[in-house]
């Protein structure tokens, strides 16, 4: 037995219906498209690199591996300023071919200049991951320095972010 609805309940009816079609659906220059689902961003990494470990030949491989990862938006390379290669026109030009920059510090100030470099891009928001290229006996002390340092900046403990090791 089929059961008859009134004109206001079929007027309600077909609203409600196209309505929700219209929440599926979107009009783009007179064609009807359908709505996909937001697709979150990719992660935006700055890759940092100790040249006392990682040379020329694992630039690019470091590189690939942040990209497999998210979205690369920096790169730098730490150079002693004491070492041959800071002065190296081979290596320097190597780095501007693959869009990385040279951070020329005394050895010294390496380590300090790896997590001032890390905090910085984070706490600018122009990076929402580092990915560091150092000794692994460095990674642990580096990435604890970086994580102390923009917390006590963000004074906010649900700020989060994330560091990632290339062996």
């Amino acid at each position: 037995m089929s059961r008859r609805r009134s004109c206001p309940q079929l007027i309600l009816t077909t609203v409600l219906c196209w309505l929700g079609l219209l929440t599926l659906w979107q009009y783009h220059d007179g064609k009807l498209l359908a709505m996909s689902p937001p697709v979150p961003s990719p992660k935006r990494y700055a890759l940092l690199i100790d040249s006392d470990v990682h040379g020329p030949s694992n630039w690019a491989l470091a590189m690939d591996v942040v990209r497999g990862a998210g979205k690369l938006v920096a790169a730098s390379v730490v150079l002693a300023e004491e070492s041959p290669q800071s002065k190296d026109p081979e290596w320097l030009s190597k780095l501007a071919t693959l869009g990385i920059a040279a951070r020329i510090v005394p050895a010294k100030d390496g380590s300090f200049e790896v997590v001032a470099e890390a905090s910085e891009l984070i706490m600018t928001g122009q990076a929402d991951a580092i990915a560091l290229a150092v000794k692994s006996g460095d990674f642990d002390f580096l990435s604890s320095k970086i994580r102390d340092g923009v917390t006590a900046f963000k004074q906010d403990s649900s700020f989060k972010f994330e560091i990632m090791e290339i062996g």
